[in-house]
């Protein structure tokens, strides 16, 4: 109940807290009212297609929100997807980690596409993503270095070294 009337806070780290797919609906119902909520970081949740659902609603209607980090959790094809549809409404969300999901190229084909309507996504992350194709890299990649979108960063699914992961987990 907090998250929905503060109006101060601009950074949720609730990584590692096992709050699962009911967990992620009862935030996503915050989300949809707070207006000052700039990053979330849910990694390691346990969240499902379920509670991917329930999130991509909020980030529908969400206007503050820039960066969300969903890495780490079971996330499939259909959470994916509705992440997709949320993605193609909202013009604030700019960074959205699912690296270390199970999402393979049917998933990843939606956020794809959804690249394509949403120019401000700077960040896609789906790094160890191991169902994904040699393709289906390579088309995200080309859909983020778009001359049309401001990307600060292109890091699509470009491995990296476990350091400069640890490295962002720092910057909070």
């Amino acid at each position: 109940d907090a998250l929905t009337t503060n109006r101060s806070l601009r950074f949720l780290h609730l990584g590692w807290n096992t709050i699962g797919d009911e967990g992620a609906k009862r935030l996503a119902d915050a989300i949809k009212v707070n207006r000052t909520l700039q990053k979330i970081y849910l990694n390691d949740n346990q969240i499902g297609n379920d509670g991917a659902r329930h999130l991509a609603d909020a980030v529908t209607i969400n206007k503050s929100l820039q960066v969300m980090r969903l890495y780490n959790n079971d996330i499939g094809d259909e959470g994916a997807s509705s992440l997709a549809s949320s993605i193609k409404e909202n013009e604030t969300l700019q960074e959205i980690y699912l690296n270390c999901n199970p999402i393979s190229d049917v998933g990843a084909q939606t956020l794809a596409d959804a690249l394509k309507y949403n120019f401000a996504i700077k960040t896609l992350d789906l790094w160890n993503s191991k169902r994904l194709s040699k393709n289906m890299q390579e088309e995200i990649e080309t859909i983020l270095s778009d001359p049309r979108r401001e990307v600060n960063v292109l890091r699509a699914i470009i491995a990296r070294k476990d350091e400069e992961m640890a490295a962002r987990d720092e910057e909070i």
